[in-house]
Parts: structure tokens; sequence; C-alpha cells
């Protein structure tokens, strides 16, 4: 009966939703959104279900999405019952803007990083290291048994004969770059149409202050302290363990060059 009576107030605040390529600071995000006072904060909760569903959008399969939203009516139920924003910080989510925004009236933090740092960071993860069984690129690829179903479903590949061709020719650090190129310039399109719900944030430029004016761009209060923001920052969750530093072939650079022209213009970066 106390918690009842004096148990923190349902708030109806639309939830707030991160999305970027993965490898750009999401995790960061989520640590740092955990500590801000009222939030409800997740990275990703189901890896096979939300990278199926990326696996569905990029094909452009007509699935019913109930399946994916189910879920997330819960997930934002009980926080709001506890008296809490939900935040969900999911690069998974990157190419359902705005059906999350018809769903929820939500609002978005669109993370991005400079593209040789993420493409680096992709080939310790192991993306594209193995490709998949493929013989017929006129018709969407098929489940491969020996692949992590969260791998296979989001791992986006090009679609169509002549854009797999091309792609499957290229080095695997372009096969990345045409993935970091894809899914930002996918978010920057949905992110224009729906433009007043969506915060740009640069990870390179995440400090104290660009922290309170995203706060101030999402209606949200409980700001933590400078110094609470900088410890989390400098712990660098998500970070992985092993050296990105490596050295590419001309053909790589060049394919890594060739791939990021266009998001890399888009989002503010100088190729060197």
């Amino acid at each position: 009966m106390l918690n009842k009576l004096f148990g923190p107030k349902p708030t109806d605040h639309p939830p707030v939703f991160a999305v970027g390529t993965g490898r750009c600071g999401t995790h960061l995000l989520e640590s740092l959104m955990a500590a801000v006072k009222g939030m409800d904060a997740n990275h990703i909760q189901d890896l096979e279900g939300d990278s199926f569903y990326r696996y569905a959008a990029w094909n452009e399969i007509p699935v019913d999405l109930e399946g994916f939203f189910a879920p997330r009516d819960a997930w934002v139920s009980e926080a709001q019952k506890k008296g809490k924003v939900y935040f969900e910080s999911n690069p998974y989510l990157s190419f359902h803007l705005e059906a999350l925004a018809e769903r929820y009236d939500a609002k978005f933090i669109f993370i991005y990083r400079n593209p040789e740092k993420v493409v680096k960071s992709h080939v310790v993860k192991g993306w594209y290291e193995t490709l998949p069984a493929y013989a017929d690129a006129n018709k969407i690829v098929g489940f491969q048994y020996d692949m992590k179903p969260n791998h296979f479903f989001g791992r986006i590949l090009p679609r169509g004969k002549e854009a797999y061709e091309a792609w499957h020719q290229m080095t695997r650090i372009g096969k990345i770059s045409w993935m970091y190129d894809t899914v930002n310039l996918r978010v920057h399109e949905q992110a224009q149409r729906i433009s007043d719900r969506v915060f740009y944030l640069k990870v390179e430029e995440l400090d104290y202050a660009k922290f309170g004016e995203m706060l101030d761009f999402l209606d949200l209060s409980g700001a933590m302290s400078e110094k609470k923001f900088n410890e989390i920052a400098a712990s660098r969750p998500g970070k992985s363990g092993r050296s990105t530093e490596a050295t590419w072939s001309e053909q790589e650079q060049a394919d890594f060059r060739r791939q990021v022209a266009e998001s890399a213009k888009a989002l503010g970066y100088e190729l060197g």
C-alpha cells in the first residue's frame, strides 16, 4: 500500500530510440542515459528478434509488425508505470524510424561516428568474414545454417543481381564500407522526413554540453553531474578488447573511399 501511495508517479513521456550502424556509440549512449534520473535505459533487448525485423525491413518482406511492437509496448508501458522514460539504444532499429514514430510518438537520436573507425571496428567483430551460400542474386538470400541467426539477419547484403555481384567483388573493407554508407544514408533519409523528432549526434562531439543539448531536445530533465558524465565516457562502454589498428592495401583504401563517400559528406566527415 505504501508503494502505491508514495511510489513514482506514472509518466506518459514518449519513448526515445537511438539508432546507427553499430560500433558507433550506441552502447556508450545507453550507459550515459542509464545514469540520468527517471530513465529506463536499454541497449539491445532481443538480438534474434530485432535482427529478423531488420532483415525483413531491408528486403522489403511484407511481414506483420505486431510481433516487433508487442514486446516494446510492454517495455514502454512497464517503464511508464514506474515513472520512467523508456530508452532503447539499438542499431537493429535503424530501418524502423517512421514506424516507431507513428506507433509511439517517439523521438530519436541518430548517433554516428568517423567512417574509418566504424569500418575497422566491424572488421574486428567479424563482419562479412564468411559470405553466405548464394546462387541467385535476383532472390532474397536464404537462411544460412552455419551462421548465428542475429549475424545472418543483421548483416545486410545488396539487393539485386548487379548490385550484389559488384559488392561481391569488393575487398572485405569495401563490403563493410558499403554497409556503413547504406545504413547511415537510410537513417538520414528517414530522419529528414521526421526531422522535428531526430537529434543528430556525431559521437566525436559528445561532451557534457552536447549531452545536455540532447536532453533538452528530448524534453528530458535529471541530467547527471559533469563528473559522472566524464567517468562513464572515459570507461568507453562497448569498446572491443581487440585492436582495430591495421594497414589497408591500396585496393582496400580505394574501396573504402568510394563506398563511404556519400554518407561521409552528408554527415560532415572529410576523408583524408
